[in-house]
């Protein structure tokens, strides 16, 4: 997303915080229509019926905030619209994009409540999170940034994100403005550490066990929602420009930058 393993070094919540503002400035900007949401979100005054989890095939077994990615269900075929390709296109009359988006808020919200009940510290949690669907399974998955060593192992990098991961670098090298050649990806950040990506290389590496399509095209039936649980106050987070590499083809319901230093220029919604 931005450059949120820089902040992970940081000792306090405050530190993390000052320090992002400082340094990057607007990379964590809020997508177009205003500024992101303070903690609280409509999913804090929903019924456990309402909330956007409740469409699961599971939703009484919805795992817990994790550094690790994971599967978090597969949305009940009851309560999903597919087009005339076999893509979801709605859970419960609502846009896909608008769903993953409140997923992404409700999940935001758990792992706020993670850090407060110390089951998952606010340290290991890194500054963001993201909730991806695949639209073709219905499965739904989530990574989180974790620490800066929390990146994934070579030998578990799916080919289809490898060969993204390898363009982007083979494009390189890359410059902050207008200054010299000076990092390797656009965003001078390891690009295997945040969590949309991670939450689309274990939805490949599904879709590949299942024998289902797993090539470059198939990014474009997955959409992802990265949130900041924590950095201003908690809010959607868009694309850094190494995620619009790494997952290019895969929509982003929060907008995607383009390039790096991240700003409302570089930002496409």
């Amino acid at each position: 997303l931005t450059d949120e393993n820089l902040a992970n070094s940081l000792s306090t919540e405050s530190d993390i915080e000052k320090s992002f503002t400082d340094i990057q400035g607007t990379e964590a900007a809020a997508p177009p229509g205003g500024p992101p949401p303070g903690p609280s979100s409509i999913t804090d005054t929903l019924s456990p019926g309402d909330a956007p989890s409740s469409a699961f095939e599971n939703p009484d077994d919805v795992p817990k905030p994790n550094v690790e990615p994971q599967q978090l269900g597969k949305l009940d075929e009851n309560l999903v619209t597919r087009d005339e390709n076999g893509l979801i296109t709605h859970v419960r009359d609502q846009p896909v994009k608008d769903y993953a988006n409140d997923l992404g808020a409700e999940r935001r919200s758990a792992y706020r409540a993670a850090k407060e009940d110390k089951t998952l510290p606010r340290a290991q949690q890194g500054n963001s999170m993201s909730v991806g669907i695949d639209r073709r399974t219905g499965n739904v998955y989530e990574g989180t940034n974790g620490v800066a060593e929390n990146v994934i192992p070579d030998e578990d990098v799916h080919p289809t994100v490898r060969a993204n991961v390898d363009a982007m670098r083979d494009s390189g090298p890359y410059s902050r403005d207008d200054g010299p050649p000076s990092h390797e990806f656009p965003h001078p950040d390891q690009p295997l550490g945040h969590g949309e990506v991670k939450a689309t290389n274990l939805a490949m590496w599904d879709r590949t066990a299942q024998g289902l399509p797993d090539g470059k095209d198939a990014l474009s039936e997955i959409i992802q929602s990265p949130q900041f649980p924590f950095l201003r106050g908690g809010g959607p987070a868009s694309f850094c420009a190494n995620c619009t590499g790494t997952l290019d083809g895969v929509e982003s319901a929060t907008g995607r930058h383009i390039a790096y230093p991240p700003s409302d220029s570089t930002l496409v919604p």
